[in-house]
């Protein structure tokens, strides 16, 4: 979807597939926030593919955390 292999977007923190705009609003920040808060939060944004492309998205954000609760990422 994203048109990145998963060599490319492992390790990467989930900001890079939100668009500019956003990235300087503190979006994927604000959302990751929240979604600790709560668990998972649904979600609704353009998000940007390799190719520079923007398309609408929705879905649920959920923080991955290690044993000892330490965020290590999130899934959508």
């Amino acid at each position: 979807m994203f048109g990145y292999t998963q060599s490319e977007a492992i390790g990467q923190l989930g900001a890079f597939l939100y668009i500019p705009e956003d990235r300087q609003a503190n979006v994927p920040e604000t959302e990751l926030s929240r979604a600790r808060a709560a668990s998972s939060i649904a979600e609704e944004h353009w998000q940007v593919r390799k190719d520079g492309t923007r398309f609408w998205s929705e879905g649920t954000l959920s923080p991955q955390a290690d044993a000892t609760g330490k965020i290590m990422g999130s899934s959508r």
